[in-house]
């Protein structure tokens, strides 16, 4: 009877937890990690 309440309150909980990290597509911005030095191209290698 206990781990019923248990599992009920388990389920419940991450049942919340779910409810409170829905997110808009629109929202979602993440923040770069990627970081590596640039080398702008300014012409062609080989003309065409």
């Amino acid at each position: 009877m206990l781990r019923t309440y248990a599992l009920a309150g388990c389920l419940l909980i991450a049942g919340a937890s779910l409810a409170q990290q829905k997110m808009d597509f629109e929202k979602y911005d993440p923040v770069s990690t990627l970081k590596v030095p640039e080398h702008p191209v300014s012409r062609a290698k080989f003309p065409l």
